[in-house]
């Protein structure tokens, strides 16, 4: 987390980090394949985390009161 845009993630990084029981699980529940499904969260990944951290910081409990 920092400022400026995050790193992109590769489909393969991320599937290592999820493991198989959670693509499993994730692919079941979406209906997509694991390989579409790791595609879709790489591409939209970095820019959640963009989203929910402004400023680069992770918020603080009071920014979530706002």
């Amino acid at each position: 987390v920092g400022q400026g845009a995050n790193q992109p993630i590769q489909p393969g990084t991320l599937g290592s980090v999820l493991g198989q029981n959670t693509l499993n699980e994730l692919s079941q529940r979406t209906g997509m394949s694991q390989q579409e499904l790791l595609n879709q969260l790489a591409t939209v990944l970095p820019q959640l985390i963009n989203h929910l951290t402004p400023n680069g910081r992770m918020p603080t409990l009071a920014d979530l009161d706002k």
